[in-house]
């Protein structure tokens, strides 16, 4: 099969990561793959990762009957993903790597310069009520608000083929949305650091991590706040946070820190892939806590489940449908007493520690194999190409519908959807 793979393709992404991963495989089984790079100004000119596939701008006019199908990575992020056609039907099929993608939405609609027209796909797609949500949440409420009522990403899967998705939470609101068939699909990704039960730093410390860009919604504020509210945490524990943060974000963190009198707590910054494969090594317990949690899966979680480190999450989202017993969950109703429970629990028990790191690891690696991720993602592939012209046929039935002024409960329209029910191929 000829497949377009149109994807964020630079080292900083984890998309791109999971896209070289995959593609290579897809590669292996014998399929032809395009990589069309999906980011826009200044991300487009950073470097491609190594790949055995030709690489293309995808803001390039692409030639769709050059491909048997194209494959659109979605993220929620428009420097990454807005290279690609955001406002047109798609004979495509689409991976949702984040369960909200209001930034993306936002991003297009900032290109338009006719919020008339992003209120109308709110409203359309929530209600009057939730429009008013949308046009008045304040900037730092805006996320939260927008994952419980209007994540968007009906928006985009209504113009697609088909759809994948990495969790069981958000395949409904999708399946809702996209015409064409829908699959749940683990996310493949290949951690760049491999499990390690060598001794970690020997300064009598135990260190916490949290990796990624340093936003809010990593709860770093309460992390900080669980260890300021017990002794025996604020003296033994060391945290750091590796990932590219604001000044604005710095100068507040290091605030609350100094005010709760967490005296181990440092700011890495942005760090190299050596750094924070170093970083992993080092540490004891790594803190993946999102809310609300906006991916559709985590590549950080997987990576620190796979390094054979505990984990900490919260628990919501996709991080809630990992397993009991593999990682350490934190209600958002009681986020900090749960912190201070769950780090003095793994502070106090090494092999406890050891243990769960280790059977996080196992089934981490097992869950997220590239290899399989590309079998089972070209079989869904399949069916989306069986079931196209079925839906072009329907979309054509619809337009001619239209023109004739029927009302969308004429029973001549009912008779024409059962038909169309009988032909869809049964999965």
């Amino acid at each position: 099969m000829k497949l377009g793979w149109a994807t964020p393709f630079n080292a900083n992404s984890a998309i791109a990561r999971f896209s070289a991963d995959v593609t290579r495989e897809l590669i292996a089984l014998g399929h032809e793959v395009t990589i069309l790079r999906s980011e826009v100004g200044e991300d487009l000119a950073l470097p491609p990762l190594p790949s055995n596939a030709p690489i293309i701008s995808a803001n390039r006019k692409w030639n769709a009957d050059k491909f048997d199908l194209v494959v659109i990575n979605i993220g929620d992020n428009h420097a990454y993903h807005g290279g690609i056609s955001l406002n047109a039907k798609l004979h495509a099929v689409g991976i949702f790597h984040d369960w909200c993608i209001v930034n993306l939405f936002n991003g297009w609609l900032a290109g338009t310069r006719d919020q008339f027209q992003g209120d109308e796909i709110v409203r359309r797609l929530y209600g009057a009520a939730v429009l008013r949500q949308f046009q008045e949440a304040s900037p730092r409420d805006f996320l939260e608000i927008a994952g419980r009522l209007f994540p968007m990403t009906e928006w985009y899967a209504e113009r697609l083929d088909g759809a994948l998705v990495h969790s069981d939470f958000y395949l409904e609101s999708v399946r809702s949305a996209c015409p064409g068939p829908v699959m749940r699909l683990p996310l493949a990704y290949a951690g760049r650091t491999p499990m390690d039960q060598s001794p970690r730093r020997t300064d009598g410390l135990i260190h916490v991590l949290t990796f990624g860009m340093v936003n809010p919604n990593k709860r770093i504020e309460s992390v900080l706040r669980a260890l300021a509210a017990r002794p025996e945490l604020k003296e033994r524990i060391a945290y750091r946070v590796a990932g590219s943060v604001t000044p604005q974000e710095r100068t507040r963190l290091e605030r609350i820190a100094a005010e709760c009198g967490v005296t181990h707590f440092h700011l890495e910054g942005r760090v190299s892939d050596d750094l924070l494969d170093k970083l992993i090594r080092e540490s004891d317990i790594i803190c993946c806590l999102r809310f609300p949690a906006l991916e559709g899966s985590s590549a950080s979680v997987l990576e620190a489940m796979q390094s054979g480190r505990p984990v900490i999450v919260t628990d919501t989202g996709c991080y809630a449908e990992i397993p009991d017993g593999l990682v350490l969950k934190i209600r958002p109703q009681a986020e900090i007493s749960d912190l201070q429970q769950h780090l003095f629990a793994l502070l106090q028990s090494p092999d406890e520690r050891e243990r769960m790191g280790q059977a996080a690891a196992l089934w981490a690696r097992d869950q997220s194999d590239p290899a399989r991720y590309a079998r089972d993602a070209m079989a869904h592939f399949q069916r989306v190409i069986t079931t196209q012209p079925l839906l072009r046929c329907a979309e054509s039935a619809g337009r001619e519908a239209g023109l004739w002024g029927l009302e969308p409960n004429d029973p001549f329209l009912r008779r024409v959807a059962t038909q169309f029910e009988n032909l869809w191929p049964k999965s």
